[in-house]
């Protein structure tokens, strides 16, 4: 069995796990290489310290938020990160060593988002769910049990992490007016990658986009009564817009976030038609 979390196509849990750990890989090693922003004067920078100002400075608890707040917290965080995701990776169908590394991962975002509230795109939040519902359903002895509880989890929680937005969308003015998607990459944090730059060329475009944005999420449900042989390819054309996205606003992270839960959709799928 391979490593890679393509090449496991029988086995869903690891196909739900394995991206959000190279998920994860790929933000420790961008939180490495770009560790300038999280030095004292920029605005990723530790600001526990300023809810226990109070403290005594020659206090126990003074010198553990000092910790935190250190830049070298951050790296040190970013190396146990990837050991975490070096266990879930390595771990293949062995839940012992898929719950210790998503405890590992879970236990180091916590720390991160102690340090600094600065929000988490979607894919970060569906990541840090799958790993979540991994670690929980792990303590239940039976590995078959724990294994179908954890990929109906992570199946509930996709269908509604598309539909309740597709849902939100279509009530949003922006959005339904086509605007929504020129205003994102309007932003310097999502429009300078030369993708976005030349899809702003062409606001018709962008506003057919924003619809069909709305159309597919709010129907993604419907994938559940479609022929099985279909699902394949619903899921890699919704695979395709999460890699849209990742490579037209910059966030590499957000494919790799979003496709580890499609594995439970196919597991739910095929066991229905199997019944």
């Amino acid at each position: 069995m391979g490593i890679f979390p393509l090449r496991t196509k029988g086995n869903y849990v690891y196909r739900s796990l394995a991206p959000v750990a190279v998920s994860q890989v790929l933000n420790s090693l961008e939180t490495l290489t770009n560790r300038s922003i999280y030095q004292d004067d920029s605005y990723l920078r530790g600001n526990l310290h300023l809810k226990l100002s109070r403290s005594r400075k020659d206090s126990i608890l003074h010198k553990v938020v000092e910790m935190i707040d250190s830049p070298k917290t951050v790296s040190y965080c970013s190396f146990i990160n990837i050991a975490g995701c070096v266990l879930i990776l390595s771990g293949q169908d062995k839940k012992l060593l898929q719950a210790l590394g998503s405890g590992l991962v879970l236990g180091n975002n916590k720390l991160l988002s102690i340090r600094n509230h600065y929000g988490r795109d979607g894919a970060d939040q569906m990541g840090a769910l799958i790993l979540s519902y991994r670690f929980v359903t792990s303590f239940i002895k039976d590995d078959d049990k724990a294994n179908d509880l954890f990929l109906k989890s992570v199946n509930a929680q996709t269908c509604l992490s598309y539909l309740v937005p597709g849902i939100a969308k279509a009530v949003s003015s922006k959005w339904l007016r086509g605007t929504a998607l020129e205003e994102i990459l309007s932003t310097q944090a999502y429009g300078s990658s030369p993708i976005a730059v030349r899809l702003k060329k062409y606001p018709t475009v962008m506003k057919y986009l924003t619809w069909g944005t709305i159309l597919w999420e709010s129907a993604f449900p419907l994938i559940y009564i479609f022929p099985e042989k279909y699902v394949p390819i619903l899921l890699h054309a919704v695979k395709g817009f999460h890699f849209g996205v990742a490579l037209t606003m910059g966030l590499p992270r957000f494919f790799w976030g979003f496709m580890g839960a499609h594995a439970a959709v196919e597991y739910i799928i095929k066991g229905k038609n199997n019944e």
